[in-house]
């Protein structure tokens, strides 16, 4: 913190991407059941929103304590 540097991070999880969507359906059946909650792939509109969010948000970081996490998966922002 002495730097005045902040960082934030996404970890996302699975996006459904047009590269992505080019396998197999049972393929994507798969990826789209380990995700935890919901059992789908992230949209990356979803993924965009988020980093509006942190772009935008000048106080979106923990100033004490261990970084926050934000774990991004199939689940939308509320």
């Amino acid at each position: 913190m002495d730097m005045g540097i902040r960082v934030n991070a996404i970890k996302p999880g699975i996006f459904n991407t047009p590269l992505l969507a080019r396998n197999s359906q049972k393929i994507l059946d798969g990826l789209n059941a380990s995700v935890p909650f919901p059992k789908r792939m992230g949209k990356p509109e979803v993924f965009a929103s988020l980093v509006m969010v942190l772009v935008r948000n000048s106080h979106f970081y923990a100033p004490v304590g261990p970084p926050r996490r934000c774990d991004l998966h199939g689940a939308p922002l509320t």
